[in-house]
């Protein structure tokens, strides 16, 4: 079938050809020796809008009606499409602005080149027979990824166990192991140790903080409790270099550092400036005690779910609403707020870092070398959805790890995303709608705090036609 559009005649169309006012479409606008995407743009552009004339040329495979974002200045918000996008070389984008729901529409975008760079990464649902939580995760030298959380039934009678699971490049799932010495067992950080590729976990059980050592296919080698039971049922403890155990001592952390030993990262209600404080304990390469640091304000509840030994051979730990910067033997150094919860922490590539955190909405975050915010990204669905974990990929990307009660149904899910990042808007955005984030299933907007236009948007998803 061809397809025809009516048109005047222009000047502008160069490589057109205009025959009675009749133009096809599908031939090479752009001169570059192929019929795509990006003629159809290149004639939307020409005809004025990316609206109607789409439809002799495009199938519409979306769209949004009229939303109502009059809230959203200075807010990230997301539009779920659930269609599964992961090749965009056929796909078109249409936005479409009004300033009242009356009005004419006043502008028309679009940004294929947009999309493409946004849309190329994944995410990935593990359900098991049991709700599940994810809380860390990691790239493995095989270029795929370790999980770890928790798994089990979460209401009397309490059975919980940590949970490790293993995927390949693409987030597919390979192993899954479980571990529980007692009623309840939580995992919260896992590093693959070398040169074995084993894996050792952090968490704590009813016996106190707790050390796992597994081989390369997470099975059971060892595990070391830190400190007696505390009274309360979930926290843990060691014995400090200030003398008796600790009560109510939780480690949510572990690396394997340069000498070969461990750091363990969590928060002491014993030790410190009073109250809840971010905690840092060093280890041998057996699990034996060496130092361990405190850092917090008197009467502050300050949690610290995170560490990693820097380039440096200091420490960064993340937690709350803090990021804190260490040397060598912990001495604090710098501290940065970021007005979210953070939860996981990891030097990136530029020698800045970034986090993983929000509540309720799952949140990217990164910073400079000195914890300076430099963005933010926000991604999900319209339920609750959390990310714990963030790890900077070999090819620059950043995968975290979750929940969503977005995305699957049933119980709590284990959510694994992988994405590209993306900048905060911009200063000269601030009059603006930025497109900031897309994963195949949703995309993430950003209205500019000052912006009068963009009171309601349409969003319009459309593939190219067959033109034969």
């Amino acid at each position: 079938m061809t397809v025809v559009i009516t048109l005047l005649a222009s000047s502008w169309f160069v490589g057109v050809t205009v025959s009675e006012s009749v133009y096809d479409p599908w031939c090479d606008l752009d001169g570059d020796g192929d019929i795509d995407i990006f003629d159809i743009v290149r004639m939307a552009g020409m005809y004025g809008t990316t609206g109607d004339p789409f439809a002799d040329t495009a199938a519409l495979e979306y769209d949004s009606g009229w939303i109502d974002i009059i809230e959203k200045r200075g807010q990230y918000f997301n539009i779920t499409h659930n269609l599964n996008i992961t090749d965009v070389t056929d796909i078109i984008f249409d936005m479409t602005g009004k300033v009242t729901i009356n009005s004419e529409p006043h502008h028309n975008e679009y940004n294929p080149s947009v999309f493409n760079a946004t849309v190329s990464g994944w995410n990935q649902i593990y359900r098991g027979t049991a709700p599940a939580y994810a809380q860390s995760v990691i790239q493995t030298t095989d270029g795929g990824y370790a999980i770890v959380g928790y798994t089990g039934t979460f209401s009397e009678p309490l059975e919980i166990d940590a949970l490790l699971i293993k995927t390949d490049a693409e987030g597919s799932q390979l192993w899954n192991q479980t571990y529980g010495e007692t009623i309840v067992d939580f995992a919260y950080s896992v590093v693959q140790t070398s040169p074995d590729g084993g894996y050792a976990v952090a968490g704590h059980n009813t016996n106190g903080a707790w050390l796992i050592k597994t081989d390369a296919e997470g099975n059971h080698l060892w595990n070391q409790t830190y400190g007696p039971a505390s009274g309360d049922g979930g926290s843990s403890a060691i014995q400090t270099s200030g003398g008796g155990p600790a009560s109510g001592d939780v480690a949510y952390s572990a690396i394997q550092t340069s000498d070969g030993g461990y750091a363990l990262a969590g928060s002491t209600w014993s030790y410190g400036a009073g109250s809840m404080d971010f905690w840092l304990v060093k280890t041998d390469a057996e699990g034996n005690h060496l130092w361990n640091q405190t850092y917090g304000r008197d009467h502050d509840m300050e949690e610290c779910y995170g560490v990693i030994q820097t380039t440096d051979g200091g420490y960064a730990l993340a937690g709350n609403y803090l990021l804190i910067k260490t040397d060598a033997e912990g001495n604090h150094l710098w501290n940065n707020t970021y007005g979210t919860y953070t939860y996981s922490v990891i030097q990136t590539t530029d020698g800045g870092y970034a986090l993983a955190g929000g509540y309720g909405d799952a949140v990217l975050i990164k910073t400079d070398v000195e914890g300076n915010h430099l963005w933010t990204q926000k991604f999900g669905g319209p339920n609750s959805d959390e990310v714990y974990s963030v790890v900077q990929t070999s090819d620059g990307a950043y995968v975290v790890t979750g929940f969503t009660m977005s995305f699957g149904t049933g119980d709590l899910p284990v959510w694994l995303i992988k994405t590209y990042g993306s900048e905060e808007a911009p200063a000269t955005e601030q009059l603006w709608l930025a497109w900031t984030l897309s994963t195949p299933n949703t995309i993430t907007l950003y209205r500019g705090e000052d912006d009068p236009y963009w009171n309601y948007v349409r969003v319009r998803i459309w593939t190219i036609k067959d033109p034969s």
